[in-house]
């Protein structure tokens, strides 16, 4: 049955000596374990569940006695036996689930791949029906919605696709971009890094940090939600905030999305080591010129803006003393394709532009407007656009990715955000146009 497998654990042991089995996520389990509950004690008349998943996975394992579970995808019903610890049952998204026959002494075991959120259960049946229909492939103005797994698009929200892998394999060796990376910002050195986090790591390393410091993290919207790719590295020195308070030690400026703070002035004034993380921002600029200078560090994530794999940069005041940290290899890669691509920087960047406009254009027949207005400077990351017209944001993220668009929620604004990078068509984005199109009359439709 899709989305409902039984999954047999290997045990280590015998009858002599007992045995023991290990269960570690995304190996035995296949996802992260976010949660673990168990159910024991429930009367053999008494019957469970009764409900579905628009995105959670499980793993239910009856560590004693034995417990049958009724499944149903909506196209096929099935009945499971499960009677011993080293058989587990995998119920992904959209199967709706009954547990009954618990026999006396049962005891079923629970991991989920994510914390509880009521939102994410479907809790009547024919409403189940009317998702596993809407989910259903369907041809809506010659577009196929919701197509088989192997043959679904993939839409990043970087440049990169496959036909890059052997594009830049075939690029010549070069190291001129050096010289452009040295006349970007005058008053810093720089070294090449795997990625952003790993630059991000580097920067936070040489503060000099204790475990009770706090990093202050500003964004230009202001909005409290922050990467975890940013807030899980400062963890592995200190903690965060997001308000300038008597233990920060340092500042974190996100430059979210291409679009630039515009309080670096008055941020500079504080007089603490500031980290500015360029982000999506690789072309950006703010009104007054001064992003990347106000900083003791600017990191950059070049596969946000590049049609590449690796590759991050810091840059860094001459006092910080930093060494390379690359190997030659992915040093050579990295310097080969930036120094191909930064040669044609204005046109990618007048491209992101033109593609954020006409998106702009297609998304207000729908009523979805641009969150952010663009100004000079701007070299927009995605397209971010509000959802006052859409209720759950989850659902349409879950929607959207499984149709092969790479896409989330804005936490905390009533927004949402597409790729709206240099490599996209118009064909492309007339796809994510036809998408939110059926999902809004679909939507409508439901609720009527």
């Amino acid at each position: 049955m899709k989305n409902c497998r039984i999954i047999n654990f290997k045990k280590i042991g015998n009858n002599d000596i007992g045995f023991l089995i290990a269960l570690e996520g995304n190996r035995e389990i296949p996802f992260d374990i976010k949660r673990i509950y168990y159910i024991y004690n429930v009367p053999k008349e008494i019957k469970r569940g009764f409900h579905a998943h628009k995105r959670l996975e499980q793993v239910l394992i009856c560590m004693s006695g034995s417990i049958k579970i009724k499944a149903d995808n909506g196209n096929e019903k099935k009945i499971i036996e499960l009677n011993s610890p080293n058989k587990g049952l995998y119920i992904g998204p959209g199967v709706w689930h009954e547990m009954c026959d618990f026999s006396q002494n049962s005891v079923l075991l629970v991991l989920a791949s994510d914390y509880y959120n009521e939102k994410d259960y479907i809790r009547d049946y024919e409403k189940y029906l009317e998702e596993i229909r809407r989910n259903k492939m369907t041809i809506y103005n010659s577009i196929i919605i919701n197509p088989a797994e192997y043959l679904k698009p993939a839409y990043r929200i970087s440049p990169f696709s496959e036909k890059n892998i052997i594009s830049n394999h075939f690029l010549d060796e070069c190291n001129t971009v050096d010289l452009y990376l040295k006349n970007k910002f005058k008053n810093k050195e720089f070294i090449y890094t795997e990625n952003g986090r790993n630059a991000i790591s580097i920067a936070l390393s040489k503060l000099n940090l204790s475990s009770l410091d706090e990093i202050t993290i500003l964004t230009t919207t202001n909005n409290f939600y922050i990467s975890s790719c940013v807030t899980s590295e400062i963890e592995k020195f200190c903690k965060w905030n997001r308000k300038i308070n008597n233990k920060t030690k340092a500042i974190l400026i996100n430059h979210e999305f291409g679009f630039c703070s515009e309080e670096l002035k008055k941020i500079k004034e504080y007089g603490l080591p500031i980290i500015e993380d360029f982000a999506h921002s690789f072309n950006s600029y703010d009104s007054n010129k001064i992003a990347g200078t106000v900083g003791d560090f600017a990191i950059f994530s070049l596969s946000k803006f590049f049609p590449i794999q690796v590759g991050g940069i810091l840059f860094f005041k001459i006092k910080y003393n930093i060494a390379e940290v690359v190997d030659r290899s992915t040093k050579a890669y990295i310097q080969k394709a930036l120094s191909n691509y930064v040669t044609c920087i204005d046109k990618i960047s007048l491209r992101r532009i033109k593609n954020y406009n006409y998106l702009s254009s297609l998304f207000k027949t729908i009523n979805l407007y641009p969150y952010f207005k663009i100004k000079k400077g701007d070299i927009p990351g995605v397209f971010m656009f509000k959802t006052n017209l859409i209720d759950d944001l989850n659902d349409l993220k879950n929607y959207m990715n499984s149709n092969g668009v790479e896409s989330s929620i804005f936490y905390g604004k009533n927004a949402y955000f597409i790729p709206c990078h240099q490599n996209l068509l118009k064909d492309d984005m007339n796809y994510f146009y036809y998408l939110l199109k059926f999902y809004i009359e679909n939507q409508r439709r439901i609720k009527k």
